[in-house]
């Protein structure tokens, strides 16, 4: 019986042979990158992706706090804090599935870049809501940020751990 990695390397030999000159080189550089050992940059990359990661739990925890005070000093019902809420978890998966369709073209680099803006700007203005329809549209792009950050993280770190 043969060993899982020399079947990996038999469908890779395998796989090779039927790509072009560019697909070949695409996948030495992706045997390149596998085969380095996991150091400094991969701790320092995983701990930047965990700091943006831990946003969504810092973001979520935040508005559970503050939801009290913006219910009383807007006269908002139980109904719509939950709706407010909820336009952040419908943003999220929103952004995830948009953003994770525009990450190949964009390059994570630039998708960190724009989502994060995304996130960014959108919890300053959520800070000067003046009326519900506000905040709804900022929690939504407040998630639709955070979610956009959930494909570029995800395929990040997976590459970064070793095989």
């Amino acid at each position: 019986m043969l060993s899982r990695s020399l079947l990996e390397e038999k469908e890779m030999a395998r796989v090779t042979e039927e790509k072009t000159g560019d697909e070949k080189k695409a996948l030495q550089l992706t045997k390149q990158i596998d085969s380095q050992p996991f150091g400094p940059f991969h701790k320092r990359m995983l701990l930047a992706l965990g700091t943006i990661w831990m946003f969504d739990g810092y973001e979520v925890s935040l508005f559970s706090i503050v939801s009290l005070q913006i219910k009383e000093q807007f006269h908002l019902s139980q109904s719509e804090v939950g709706l407010i809420g909820s336009a952040y978890l419908l943003g999220c998966a929103i952004g995830a599935l948009v953003f994770s369709f525009f990450s190949l073209r964009l390059g994570r680099k630039r998708l960190f870049g724009i989502t994060l803006t995304i996130y960014l700007v959108s919890t300053l203005l959520f800070s000067a809501s003046f009326c519900l329809e506000w905040m709804l549209l900022m929690r939504f792009l407040t998630g639709f940020g955070i979610g956009g950050e959930y494909s570029a993280i995800f395929s990040a770190v997976d590459e970064m751990i070793p095989p």
